[in-house]
């Protein structure tokens, strides 16, 4: 009996630990490499800029002189913002690893998916696209992960660059990658729309990092998920009452969607409260749904209907 006990809590352990890492990608090989244009670009000369040009044509574009990019290579800030990000990156290994990890999972989940080589550059802190993926290449701007407290950063306000640190480049990558299979009816404007819209990308981005903690896919802090989590059931009832889910006012998506420092709800909790809690809301009900319906990730992904997601979520707040 004692053999019989110990064989189950051996095996419930292995299931525990297969579940907190998700799937199983250790068979899955990709096809990428990574290309440190940031390091061949910032240390080349006039005699060498020339045959990087001839290997990267793309990343040259052809109205530019080449006396641009001499003097993007000589510029001191430029310099300066680049050895920066040598001294937090160094060679990229351990983040290359992670992003590797990532594209395994979403071949797992989407067979079609093939990986695609990632480059690191330095973007002139373009803050809208710190990752940007296309058919064959994924880019990273290492200088929108510097670190929250960069003084390069100064120019920011807090809600932003709060999220300017090295972790967030999986989670930038894995929403870069996702966002283009995620299916929505563009005629759909009301608010529980763009929630579960919303919603499906950061439950596929858990899907690819299932060890990363919640509050950093969604890039809150660790105080602001509680709050969410805390005030759910106070959240939906506002909104409900409101009227609000099958509003298809713009204004909604700016106090309920958009990057901000609180949730508008003109009410004295707004100090309080993170920006995006609609975001956070469609989270939960995507969750719902996943939990009460035999759909695959595949399925989720392309569905369109989202009134019917919402509909068979069973969605119920938090008590």
């Amino acid at each position: 009996m004692r053999y019989i006990i110990y064989i189950f809590a051996f095996v419930a352990t292995l299931s525990s630990c297969s579940d907190n890492k998700g799937a199983d990608v250790s068979d899955i090989s990709i096809d990428t490499k990574l290309v440190r244009f940031d390091s061949l670009f910032y240390n080349s000369d006039a005699r060498s800029l020339s045959n990087l040009k001839s290997i990267y044509p793309l990343m040259f574009p052809e109205e530019y002189a080449d006396s641009l990019w001499m003097n993007k290579i000589n510029d001191s800030t430029e310099q300066a913002v680049y050895e920066k990000s040598v001294k937090i990156f160094g060679d990229f290994k351990k983040e290359y690893e992670e992003i590797v990890d990532v594209f395994k999972r979403m071949k797992f989940y989407f067979p079609k998916f093939d990986g695609v080589d990632v480059y690191t550059i330095i973007s002139d802190f373009d803050y809208e696209y710190p990752v940007l993926y296309s058919r064959d290449r994924l880019f990273v701007s290492l200088d929108m992960y510097l670190g929250a407290d960069e003084e390069e950063y100064s120019g920011f306000p807090a809600y932003l660059s709060s999220n300017f640190i090295p972790e967030r480049i999986k989670v930038d990558v894995a929403k870069s990658i996702v966002t283009p299979i995620v299916a929505r009816d563009r005629f759909d404007k009301t608010l529980i729309a763009k929630m579960i819209y919303n919603g499906k990308l950061l439950y596929l981005e858990q899907k690819l990092l299932p060890t990363t903690d919640e509050f950093l896919i969604i890039g809150y802090s660790k105080d602001q998920i509680e709050w969410c989590k805390t005030n759910e059931r106070e959240i939906w009832t506002y909104i409900v009452k409101k009227k609000y889910l099958y509003n298809s006012d713009p204004k909604l998506k700016t106090r309920f969607i958009d990057l901000a420092p609180f949730t508008k709800f003109f009410l004295e909790l707004d100090r309080e409260s993170p920006g995006r809690v609609g975001e956070w809301l469609g989270w939960q009900i995507v969750n719902s749904y996943m939990v009460n319906n035999d759909v695959t990730i595949e399925e989720l992904a392309a569905k369109e209907d989202f009134q019917d997601i919402f509909k068979n979520s069973k969605y119920k707040p938090r008590k």
